[in-house]
């Protein structure tokens, strides 16, 4: 019923679309849920072609235009009842449908955003600030960023609106996965209000940065750390393990020493330093206690693991001796041969 609903929803779109009528925020949510083959289809039969396609890996990008029809009286070209320029644009990016209407009108660009506004979309800015910088809407599974663009001697409003992409749950099973929940809304659309809570995270540098933590205070906990922290969305790190920086823990000396998620490269944190060394299947450094970040794994290695990509931060059991403390870098082996107890302590995932 819901599919039927998006599908009628998007026939009108491509009603008023040909007709020169306005479009509603309803008829560009419902085009976004609807499938290539469907939006192809219909924008063709209603006036618009295909004027450019690009592609860029395994995305491609296609233009749609308004073609001129031509009168059967006279053979003279019949412009489109709107006298405004507009287009649509349609692409698929990273598996999310992603659909851009742009506009010469600023009374249809801005008339849009605000009904988005008005049907519930969480926004950060004010809709005065449309005409000059980017504005980003959301809600549930669907994001909307409206923006100016400036096209040779005239400017273009674009609408643009994604569908996030679906994860299926039987297939949410390791760390990386996460990696799909790109903004604070779409997590608690996903895994419900309750379960993702906002806090600041205190970095060793004492950066300060916005972050929100999925199944807080449990042996499931993840700390999203987003590069936009106005919006809380687009992720800068996924953080797992003993994380004791949060806002909210500062006063508290318990935490959850165990953590479920691996990675699909196996890390895990609490696994100990002889089985990251195998999983490795080669010797790296890390960091000992003369050095501002002492567990620290060097990003430097030419084993199976990549800590660019996946930080890993070792605690340690029986380092308090000058040894450790007057060392600036340790290699694992040396480590194992010392039989120190070393094990993951955190892990921060970069996308």
């Amino acid at each position: 019923m819901k599919h039927t609903l998006l599908f009628i929803c998007f026939l009108e779109l491509l009603t008023v679309a040909s007709k020169g009528q306005r479009l509603t925020a309803d008829n560009l949510l419902a085009a976004a849920a609807s499938s290539k083959s469907k939006i192809d289809g219909y924008l063709l039969k209603n006036g618009y072609g295909i004027t450019k396609k690009d592609q860029f890996g395994d995305t491609v990008l296609s233009t749609y235009e308004f073609k001129l029809s031509y009168s059967k009286k006279d053979k003279s070209p019949q412009p489109h009842p709107d006298s405004s320029t507009h287009f649509f644009y349609r692409s698929d990016i990273n598996g999310a449908a992603c659909i851009t209407y742009q506009t010469s009108s600023l009374a249809e660009f801005t008339q849009l955003a605000n009904q988005f506004k008005t049907a519930g979309f969480t926004s950060h800015k004010s809709i005065d600030s449309l005409v000059k910088t980017p504005l980003i809407f959301q809600q549930g599974d669907m994001r909307v960023i409206a923006y100016p663009k400036n096209e040779d001697i005239f400017k273009m409003y674009c609408i643009q609106v994604q569908k996030q992409q679906s994860v299926d749950s039987k297939k949410l099973r390791y760390a990386d996965d996460l990696l799909s929940f790109t903004s604070q809304e779409y997590l608690a659309f996903y895994f419900g209000k309750e379960n993702v809570k906002e806090d600041t995270y205190y970095f060793p540098d004492k950066e300060l940065a916005k972050c929100s933590v999925l199944f807080y205070n449990t042996e499931r906990q993840v700390v999203f750390i987003w590069q936009d922290q106005e919006n809380n969305c687009t992720i800068r790190h996924l953080l797992f393990g003993g994380q004791q920086s949060l806002e909210s823990l500062k006063d508290n000396d318990a935490f959850v020493a165990e953590n479920k998620w691996q990675l699909k490269s196996g890390i895990r944190a609490g696994m100990t330093l002889a089985e990251l060394r195998r999983l490795n299947n080669a010797d790296f450094e890390f960091y000992g206690g003369r050095s501002a970040n002492p567990g620290v794994v060097l990003a430097d290695n030419t084993g199976n693991i990549n800590f660019v990509k996946e930080k890993v931060t070792l605690g340690c059991m029986n380092c308090s001796d000058n040894k450790f403390l007057i060392t600036t870098k340790i290699s694992a082996d040396e480590a194992l041969t010392d039989e120190r107890i070393l094990f993951v302590l955190s892990i921060q995932l970069n996308p």
